[in-house]
């Protein structure tokens, strides 16, 4: 098989596994420069061995674009989906043993989530919500639901009438890779959700989108940021706020009162706990002033 006609038969794989089409598209820009690469080499993807993969980090460390050298995230980027690609392929048995089994990605700094808002900062947007007007209800049930939940914005646009239990406070949620989990909603956004369908909510239509736009269609994650940021800006808040904003300031509020990382890594959908570590970071100084506060040694020191 051809380059071209092995990375044709992992795109339809990708494909048929349900990736969705912008992540599909981001792989086969990242494989198509991959195969310009051997192209100019002269190489095969089925006879590549570990050595070449590592030349071809080499190469990305070296690469440039638009005159600029290529970040990290960059690089483990595309290296990631080099190995999803031959560990694909080492499965099919297209290949007898994956390149990239010994490739080591570039150490990622672990960043803090950006523009967290405080308590007080999220209930001033809340607040600032017109809910007499009914897209500025279904708004306020958004932020609640963003808010109490922590789901993703590509969750919430996927949300059905069905999977909501307002009886119960439960929301089933389709999360990446479409593995689906149940989580809980709190009182304020069970309130508001109830008085989105009873009194904003068109009647009259098919659609079983939960949210609906003012023309009454599913609702896209491009829609939702605008309503994020434009009850921030209504608000006073110079924060850029954004969808995972208010998912990052329920983790970390969460985290704050001593919620066991455990459950907010369910919560969030994280499959790996490393993931949901990244919020200790972000409440060091409060627990810095705490330690300060109660531990015995620190009191008798003040």
């Amino acid at each position: 098989m051809t380059n071209q006609e092995i990375l044709n038969r992992f795109f339809e794989y990708l494909r048929i596994k349900g990736y969705s089409p912008r992540t599909i598209e981001e792989y086969q820009s990242t494989l198509n420069r991959f195969a310009v690469y051997l192209a100019a080499h002269q190489q095969q993807i089925s006879g590549l061995a570990a050595g070449d993969l590592a030349d071809y980090r080499t190469a990305l460390y070296y690469q440039q674009y638009r005159g600029n050298p290529l970040s990290l995230a960059t690089q483990a980027n595309t290296l990631a989906r080099l190995r999803t690609l031959f560990q694909f392929l080492a499965k099919e048995n297209l290949i007898l043993h994956d390149p990239t089994a010994s490739l080591e990605l570039p150490k990622l700094p672990r960043r803090l989530p950006k523009d967290i808002l405080t308590a007080r900062e999220a209930k001033k947007i809340l607040d600032a919500v017109d809910i007499n007007a009914p897209l500025g209800l279904r708004d306020r049930a958004i932020l609640e639901l963003l808010y109490s939940s922590g789901i993703r914005v590509s969750e919430l646009t996927g949300l059905q009438l069905a999977d909501l239990d307002l009886s119960q406070g439960l929301l089933a949620v389709q999360g990446k890779g479409d593995k689906p989990r149940v989580v809980p909603i709190g009182q304020f956004a069970r309130r508001y959700l109830r008085e989105y369908l009873d009194r904003a909510r068109p009647k009259e239509t098919k659609e079983t989108a939960l949210f609906l736009s003012n023309r009454g269609l599913p609702m896209d994650k491009q829609r939702i940021a605008k309503i994020c940021g434009y009850w921030a800006m209504r608000a006073g808040i110079k924060k850029k706020v954004t969808p995972h904003t208010w998912r990052h300031t329920c983790a970390t509020e969460l985290l704050k009162n001593a919620v066991d990382i455990r459950y907010i890594q369910e919560l969030l959908g994280h499959a790996s706990l490393k993931t949901t570590q990244i919020y200790t970071k972000v409440t060091i100084k409060d627990l810095k002033r705490v330690h300060a506060k109660y531990h015995p040694r620190e009191k008798s020191m003040n």
